[in-house]
């Protein structure tokens, strides 16, 4: 019988890659372990069988791939205020990619070439490739950050009293995720912006100073309004003469003045003296300021001249630069 009739029929076989020498002949087996040249790439193997009739060869065209795939992510390396879908890219110069897979914040491994992240935060994102011959790739990892919260903003050396000298505010800001950016201010209602978290206000009056922050993630706070009220001029007080018959109830009138940009108020006290001493002190608590006021009260000081006179502090805290007293006759 000839060989190539049936192979089966062979007794002999023997086998070569290609480029080398024939191995030396055995027994014919249906199958047999052979080893390949080493390195990635296209492997041609031949056999050669025979028998007392005759021989016969074959060949078989193999690809071997040992190289594990690669795999990369298009994760953005810095914070983002949204989630995002990161895209999984598998490479092999071999077999080819069979597929790619993840695994996020610790979950199982999952197939698939792209990942919704969301939810503030770190999150650890682990993925891999699997090329068609079996290959596990190495696990890469990357981390992706969500902040969708603006910084919260800080303010001090403003409130909402009057004072007598320049005010100096401080901003500041935190951010619990991507930390604090840049901070800034606006003296011109937002028209303009200054990067900086110091601020002097020395001009009278009320000055409104706008300031904001900014994080990593890209989130900016809503601006806020710093207030600062300064009034370095002080007020002056004027008194009216009386005159009030003994136990009978007088009006004494005064007025506090307080030039622009004051405020419009002072904490004042009515003082009576008999020459260098003073005999009744009467606290009026805050009075308005550029009014005529009075004060009535009963007369019951003994017979005689007096002086009196109202001592006034405007609320930035400027005294009465301008005290005048007036008499005040009781018969």
């Amino acid at each position: 019988m000839r060989l190539n009739a049936a192979v089966s029929e062979a007794t002999q076989m023997r086998l070569r890659n290609s480029g080398q020498a024939w191995s030396a002949w055995t027994s014919y087996t249906p199958s047999r372990y052979w080893t390949l040249p080493a390195g990635d790439g296209q492997k041609t193997v031949a056999a050669e069988f025979r028998n007392s009739v005759g021989s016969c060869t074959a060949s078989a065209t193999i690809l071997l791939d040992e190289t594990p795939p690669t795999c990369a992510s298009d994760a953005p390396a810095g914070w983002r205020r949204e989630a995002l879908t990161v895209t999984l890219t598998g490479s092999d110069e071999g077999s080819g990619v069979a597929r790619t897979e993840y695994r996020l914040d610790g979950d199982a491994w999952t197939s698939g070439d792209s990942v919704e992240v969301n939810g503030e935060g770190i999150h650890e994102l682990r993925y891999r490739a699997v090329d068609n011959a079996g290959n596990l790739g190495e696990t890469e990892s990357c981390q992706v950050r969500i902040d969708a919260t603006a910084p919260q903003l800080n303010l001090s050396g403003a409130d909402d009293t009057w004072q007598n000298w320049p005010a100096w505010l401080l901003f500041s800001a935190s951010d619990a995720l991507s930390g604090v950016e840049s901070i800034e201010y606006s003296t011109d209602g937002g028209d303009s912006w200054t990067d900086g978290n110091a601020l002097v206000v020395s001009g009278e009056g009320e000055s409104e100073a706008l300031y904001r922050a900014s994080d990593h993630a890209g989130n900016r706070s809503a601006a806020e309004t710093a207030l600062v009220r300064i009034d370095r001029r002080a007020p002056t007080t004027t008194a009216n003469r009386a005159t009030v018959r003994y136990r009978g109830t007088v009006a004494l009138r005064y007025r506090i003045s307080d030039a622009l940009p004051g405020s419009g108020q002072a904490v004042a006290r009515l003082e009576i003296r008999k020459g260098a001493k003073i005999v009744k002190r009467i606290p009026l608590g805050r009075v308005a300021a550029n009014k005529a006021l009075s004060y009535r009260f009963k007369a019951t000081l003994k017979r005689g001249s007096y002086t009196w006179c109202v001592q006034a502090t405007d609320l930035a805290g400027n005294r009465a630069s301008r005290v005048k007293a007036e008499k005040l006759t009781i018969k």
